[in-house]
């Protein structure tokens, strides 16, 4: 028993589509980058290292 699979077309629209879910994708990873890179300084900052999980939670709200 064989399966065809049939191919979508690739128009204007699924163009659009998949660009802006790859720029939404790359800008999320961007921004846990920079937060994870930051997080350090700013737990230093203000002084304990124990406030990590609040100053992610704050971030994100």
């Amino acid at each position: 028993m064989s399966v065809q699979i049939e191919r979508v077309p690739w128009t204007p629209q699924l163009y659009r589509v998949m660009a802006g879910l790859m720029v939404s994708l790359f800008v999320a990873a961007m921004d846990a980058t920079v937060v994870g890179t930051a997080l350090p300084t700013i737990a230093r900052d203000l002084g304990s290292f124990e406030l990590y999980p609040w100053i992610v939670a704050g971030y994100l709200i």
